[in-house]
């Protein structure tokens, strides 16, 4: 099932919003569902997994049951010499031996007395082991062993590879999380920082404090600002690595819009 988040995985230019200014939520397990869904890789993955049920397939249809027709007539100056019809089915199984069923019926005014059956046909049944063909029985009892162990095989390829990608795409979301964590304590640094300028310069009109406090104050307010633009900077390439791994069902890379966040209870 392919997860599709409109309005979140966009491709958006512009500059990285301010505080609240968001256009939505990206959890964990929405990245995952993507990446399930969509990566290359992981289609790659269910291809080996189809591969292997497309063998087992294969191998199977040398089991599979056979109808049988066998028809042979004679007419010759508008006499009916003889009618033979054979229907049958025969079902080869896994030990070498087939059953097999069969419904005949004949007629004709120069029948071979052997061939003779009841007016309604004869119907019969058995088991046959076919001479010579041991050695057919024994490749397709191989290439059905086989087609289970590649698939066994495919299965276990799938899960590795899929391991690897869920493993290099959850590395990069705690990173992002993380880093969007950063932006939050810087924001409310450079709330804090301001306040105290704030509070510094009222002081400092009211007599209490003397100019240099307010300088001091004024260039801690421009040191979180700093800070605050590397945490944003952060965060913009964090969202950048998170998107290598995101793809849409038709295979086109996604970049994680800038205002779309992580849900901070990921990490």
């Amino acid at each position: 099932m392919r997860t599709i988040l409109p309005g979140i995985l966009i491709l958006l230019a512009g500059v990285l919003p301010a505080q609240g200014d968001t256009l939505g939520v990206l959890t964990r397990r929405a990245v995952l569902q993507l990446v399930l869904d969509n990566h290359p890789a992981a289609r790659q993955a269910d291809l080996r997994t189809d591969m292997g049920e497309a063998l087992v397939r294969s191998a199977r249809g040398g089991f599979d049951p056979r109808a049988t027709v066998d028809y042979d007539r004679k007419d010759f100056d508008d006499k009916d010499y003889f009618d033979l019809l054979e229907a049958g089915l025969e079902v080869p199984t896994w030990f070498g031996v087939e059953l097999y069923g069969a419904y005949q019926q004949t007629g004709g005014q120069f029948l071979d007395p052997q061939n003779t059956t009841p007016e309604n046909g004869l119907l019969k049944a058995g088991v046959s082991v076919p001479i010579g063909q041991g050695l057919f029985i024994d490749k397709r009892r191989a290439e059905l062993r086989k087609s289970f162990a590649y698939q066994d095989m495919a299965e276990a390829e799938r899960l590795e590879l899929l391991n690897q990608v869920f493993y290099e795409a959850l590395a990069d979301h705690v990173e992002w999380v993380a880093a969007y964590k950063q932006v939050i304590v810087a924001r409310e640094a450079v709330d804090l920082a301001t306040m105290r300028f704030q509070a510094v310069r009222g002081s400092f009109i009211g007599g209490d404090v003397p100019a240099i406090d307010t300088l001091e104050a004024w260039l801690q307010v421009q040191d979180r600002q700093m800070r605050r633009q590397e945490a944003e900077l952060g965060f913009r390439n964090a969202s950048l690595s998170l998107s290598n791994h995101l793809w849409d069902e038709y295979l086109r890379p996604l970049e994680i819009a800038r205002g779309v966040v992580p849900d901070t209870l990921d990490l």
